[in-house]
């Protein structure tokens, strides 16, 4: 079978669909990762094909859009507001609805992440089926807890964390209305989408959840076309740590490591001063991601080690403790690695992945970005190496995400949702075929 996968954004919205890409190739389908031509390195080295999107995810982290969305902190509005600007900006860019139809027109089917819903309005174009998967729980509301965006962690009952997932989703909806309707019309052919969105239809199909259920429980409300998989983890090709990183991490006890992701909007410079001096209040060695090649040559010390992109699967089981920004994908390896994690949210759902992983006791309580200080910073430090019950929690859910297969389970529940909705299409394994 033919499939499309379709994802918008940063890194961490890329990599999940690369990896579910990969699962979907071994079990013997023509998968195409439609995303933006920055990626192609990610994407081919995987040893899938791309279908490349006009435009760019530079957007999110180096124009004024981009750097408004990533201060925005748990100011929905704000933040509403950043991806509206750019959003506008990428659908001027020359040819970019050409990209979406090429990359799916093809496809028997469309797999799309949430921040690309493009992918539905395709399908329903080309009349096949579409099947959106999220890194979050974010697209199916639930009394079981507020939206991910939701600001904070009300204690409202299951009325008002319904009625955060129906604002929340207007607020990704209405401000796009108008501009979606007129590319279903003049590009697609096909009627407006009526005032309160898509949302009902798009529910219809089949939900992938990719995170897990050990640290987001299936919520009671869910009916049986939303599922969750587990973290999807891609298969990473060979990697050797050169001898600087070795020799550092044999010198000594574990270290900690801390990293902002492809998404850090902190001065380096000023980030680097709050980090060494939380290290030296807690008593911790540092292995640190630096994204400027100047910094990483003048930051080094017996007890500080700088380092550009180093794979998570390999390096954080190493760590005394790691510090994040709280993407999904960097919570999931983080937590796989069964060590403490200490988030430093930024916005979007960072806030609510931080206090999913206080709440299951894998570390302290989250920091937001605007908060962090030396002092803060030692303090969550000292406690995540330090504190028994926060060791063995986080060994115990490395254990349960260790012991799932995200990817595998996602490729089995999309072929059998695929063989009902398409007789032949895709063998059955056996069983009745019913998610």
């Amino acid at each position: 079978m033919r499939l499309t996968l379709l994802t918008i954004g940063s890194r961490g919205d890329v990599q999940p669909m690369v990896a579910l890409g990969q699962g979907l190739q071994r079990a013997g389908h023509e998968v195409r990762i439609a995303t933006f031509g920055s990626f192609r390195r990610l994407v081919e080295d995987a040893g899938l094909a791309l279908a490349p999107l006009a435009g760019t995810g530079q957007a999110l982290t180096d124009s004024e859009e981009g750097r408004a969305m990533l201060e925005s902190g748990e100011n929905i509005v704000k933040h509403i507001r950043a991806i509206r600007a750019i959003s506008r900006k990428l659908l001027q860019t020359e040819g970019y609805w050409e990209s979406l139809h090429d990359a799916c027109h093809q496809a028997d089917a469309i797999v799309y992440h949430y921040t690309a819903p493009q992918g539905f309005h395709l399908a329903e174009k080309f009349e096949i089926p579409a099947i959106v998967t999220a890194i979050a729980p974010s697209v199916v509301p639930t009394g079981a807890f507020p939206h991910p965006f939701w600001p904070g962690e009300p204690k409202f009952g299951a009325a008002f964390n319904r009625f955060t997932h129906a604002v929340c989703e207007q607020f990704m909806w209405q401000p796009f209305r108008t501009i979606v309707n007129q590319w279903r019309q003049q590009h697609l052919g096909l009627p407006p989408v009526p005032l309160r969105g898509p949302y009902r239809r798009i529910r219809r199909s089949l939900v992938i959840y990719a995170f897990s259920p050990s640290l987001v429980p299936r919520a009671p409300d869910w009916g049986e076309r939303v599922q969750v998989t587990g973290f999807w983890f891609m298969e990473l090709p060979a990697w050797q740590p050169d001898r600087r990183l070795t020799d550092f991490l044999s010198a000594g006890s574990p270290p900690v490591y801390i990293g902002f992701g492809s998404v850090g909007t902190m001065d380096e410079e000023a980030a680097l001063r709050i980090i060494r001096e939380a290290l030296r209040l807690s008593g911790q060695r540092g292995v640190v991601n630096v994204r400027s090649e100047h910094l990483r040559a003048q930051a080094s010390a017996s007890d500080f080690l700088p380092v550009d992109d180093v794979p998570h699967e390999w390096l954080f089981p190493q760590m005394a403790a790691v510090v994040h920004h709280g993407g999904s994908g960097s919570t999931g390896a983080g937590l796989r690695a069964g060590v403490p994690n200490i988030v430093v949210p930024f916005f979007s759902d960072q806030p609510f992945w931080g206090r999913r992983v206080a709440a299951v006791g894998a570390g302290p309580a989250p920091i937001p970005r605007k908060e962090l200080t030396p002092e803060r910073l030692a303090a969550a430090i000292t406690k995540a190496v330090s504190d028994p019950s926060i060791r063995h929690n986080a060994a115990a859910i490395g254990e349960k995400i260790r012991a799932e297969n995200g990817v595998q389970r996602a490729v089995e529940i999309i072929e059998r949702y695929l063989s009902d909705v398409l007789p032949g299409a895709v063998p059955r394994k056996g069983g009745s075929g019913r998610i």
